[in-house]
């Protein structure tokens, strides 16, 4: 995938560099408006393919091929101006300790008892606002610099005048619908899949994962369960990922590309359910029909979004204890 990084590599045009100039931004545009097509398209795919409709397809699609899901009535405004309170706050404060971002990571370290997994690159995206900490690394900077959620800028305050209505978001309703939307993310992850979850059941979306992994050797892939697994299947899921792959092998492309962890303290972190690529996202949320279950979601298809769902579960794995032997996974204790 080709990012911002890719073409600030172009050449220069009368010293401006190629991506700054109008043209460059115009291609940067056309690149942006292609994943979102694309992740559209392969979650109205899913949909259509998992969920017949007797009137025809879910959705028209434009001169473009993106499918019309523009919100019909008002879209409520929920972003918030407190990244940028957090990203200054942080920054301010360890600068007044006169600490360096390796001072930073050895106090967060020696808090947690551990090392939490911490670079200088993750710290200092915090302090520019380009990642928020995790609920797990919020709690470490407070106990670092001695100081309250809010005085780091951490509590969340929306701000209704900030609208947000221009963001690609999808609602899938019902246990069909959402089932196709995961199954539409995890077929269109390239470079990266991120799932979380301990209560999984449905064969196949596990069966999906395990594919796509087998299938695409340079795909990096995150799987976090938030306590024991509930059901063996979640069980047999992990060692078959470890079968496909071992998290030491390396060869395929010099990174590592499965990375796999348990949240034990599911009080401070509770469970969430996101299945994320570097394309699009899907974020469970409470069923708007039966209270306890969780067959709605909210599908992501910018990737700026899903890449920060991305960032997420990567740091949730930086606090996790890690289950990628083969011993680790089968000395844990089915709870459900």
């Amino acid at each position: 995938m080709e990012t911002a990084a890719a073409v600030s590599s172009a050449p220069t045009r009368h010293g401006v560099p190629v991506w700054q100039s109008p043209e460059g931004k115009d291609v940067l545009r056309e690149r942006r408006d292609g994943w979102t097509r694309e992740c559209q398209n392969s979650v109205d795919d899913a949909l259509d393919a998992l969920v017949p409709h007797e009137c025809g397809p879910r959705h028209e699609r434009d001169s473009t091929g993106v499918a019309d899901t523009r919100p019909r009535g008002p879209v409520a405004a929920m972003a918030t101006t407190r990244a940028q309170v957090a990203a200054s706050r942080l920054r301010q404060v360890r600068l007044h300790r006169n600490w360096t971002l390796r001072d930073l990571i050895a106090a967060v370290d020696e808090g947690a008892g551990r090392a939490t997994g911490l670079t200088e690159s993750l710290a200092s995206s915090w302090e520019l606002g380009k990642v928020r900490p995790s609920m797990f690394y919020r709690r470490l900077l407070c106990d670092v610099y001695g100081a309250t959620p809010d005085e780091l800028g951490f509590q969340e305050v929306v701000d209704p005048s900030d609208n947000v209505g221009g963001h690609e978001l999808r609602l899938v309703t019902g246990h069909e619908e959402l089932l196709a939307a995961m199954l539409g993310v995890v077929r269109g992850a390239e470079e990266y899949l991120a799932a979380t979850g301990s209560r999984s059941r449905e064969g196949i979306y596990l069966s999906e994962i395990e594919r796509v992994l087998a299938e695409r050797e340079k795909l990096v892939h995150y799987r976090i369960l938030f306590g024991p697994p509930r059901r063996q299947a979640v069980k047999d899921h992990l060692l078959r990922l470890l079968e496909i792959r071992s998290p030491d092998d390396r060869a395929a492309a010099g990174v590592k590309r499965l990375f796999v962890g348990v949240v034990d303290d599911v009080v401070h972190e509770p469970e969430r359910g996101i299945v994320a690529s570097e394309k699009c996202a899907v974020l469970s949320i409470p069923s708007l029909v039966t209270a306890g279950n969780f067959d709605t979601g909210v599908v992501f298809c910018s990737p700026h979004e899903a890449q920060g769902f991305v960032q997420h579960v990567k740091q949730v794995y930086a606090g996790t204890r890690r289950v990628e032997t083969f011993q680790a996974v089968e000395q844990l204790t089915v709870d459900g």
